[in-house]
């Protein structure tokens, strides 16, 4: 009864104080910002999520950042812009650029056979193209098929090549020179100032407290941090700080089959149409966890969104390939992107 009650809490909590406001906001952002926390707010609650954090950027700066609802339901904490979640796969978008970062420095060709990092492989196939772009299962590059322990494989790759832990690439290539001081690679949760903790809905529609994830890390699932942080992240993609602007159109490129037809992947990216121009975007989706970043790079927009429960990924089957099933990404577009 009490979590029930802290859930009824949770539900008519007012907004925490946003984060908006930047020069680069146009006129008739208000408006749109407005319009969206209403809609957000309504999906969180009809999906029953405790608390989510969302940002968005514009033309390298965050124009609005807020929490929604409860990072804690027992001790009644709100979630905030500074609110740390785990990302599940958004994890694959720092992979991409680490992976990205060695074939630009010579260290490593997409066309080389996985069996050079996993003896115990036979033939020339897969390759690492292949699970960067998770068309590694069966025939290898015939047809997109969404893989984490595929993708998590890449780990050997980086680590044999660089010489260094992906913890350690992670920190030094991205997460120190970004001074993204609320992420860590899952090692050190008691460092980050604001914890989001971890919810599960059961079957009777009650939102319960659940296990954390444990300190496992690889290229497929593993960070910690919040949407400020993540913005300081994605601003720097789009500044092509850590690779060419030709090789960040690589990764955010369709993969083409064996057959000539694009997939719904690039190299740790999903990427397709919308109204004659092109999202990039990936979402993430663990027990108590899920998160999603969507890009209009035409317009250098990014939208970011981090919750503690499932319930911004689980029920909409993301890994299809569409972000439009998300009603989050669909009120950010509505609002943000109603043409490209």
């Amino acid at each position: 009864m009490k979590s029930f009650v802290f859930w009824l809490l949770c539900l008519f909590l007012p907004f925490t104080q946003p984060v908006w406001g930047a020069p680069e906001m146009a006129p008739g952002d208000s408006l749109r910002i407005s319009h969206m926390r209403d809609r957000i707010e309504s999906l969180r609650k009809t999906l029953k999520i405790p608390g989510l954090s969302v940002a968005i950027i514009r033309n390298d700066s965050v124009i609005y950042a807020d929490g929604f609802g409860l990072r804690d339901l027992e001790n009644k904490l709100p979630a905030t812009a500074n609110t740390a979640y785990p990302i599940a796969s958004l994890t694959k978008t720092f992979a991409s650029t680490l992976l990205l970062s060695l074939v630009e420095e010579g260290k490593l060709d997409l066309n080389t056979p996985m069996r050079q990092f996993f003896p115990e492989m036979k033939g020339d196939t897969p390759r690492v193209l292949h699970y960067f772009s998770h068309t590694g299962d069966g025939i290898a590059g015939t047809h997109y098929a969404y893989s984490d322990s595929n993708f998590a494989k890449l780990t050997r790759v980086l680590e044999t090549l660089s010489g260094q832990s992906f913890r350690d690439l992670l920190v030094s290539r991205i997460i120190e020179p970004l001074g993204m001081e609320q992420t860590t690679p899952r090692s050190s949760n008691g460092a980050l100032n604001e914890l989001a903790h971890a919810y599960r809905l059961n079957a009777a529609g009650q939102m319960l407290p659940s296990r954390y994830p444990g300190p496992k890390i690889n290229t497929g699932s593993g960070i910690i941090t919040t949407v400020l942080d993540l913005a300081k992240y994605y601003i720097a993609v789009d500044q092509h700080r850590f690779v060419s602007a030709k090789t960040q159109e690589l990764a955010w490129s369709p993969f083409i089959a064996n057959n000539g037809t694009p997939q719904p992947y690039g190299f740790g990216w999903f990427v397709q149409n919308y109204r004659g121009g092109k999202l990039v975007w990936h979402y993430g989706e663990i027990e108590s966890f899920s998160s999603l970043v969507l890009k209009v790079p035409t317009q250098k927009l990014t939208f970011i969104l981090l919750a503690n429960a499932s319930r911004t990924s689980e029920p909409f089957d993301l890994g299809v390939g569409n972000v439009l099933r998300s009603p989050f990404a669909q009120t950010f577009l509505e609002n943000f992107a109603p043409s490209l």
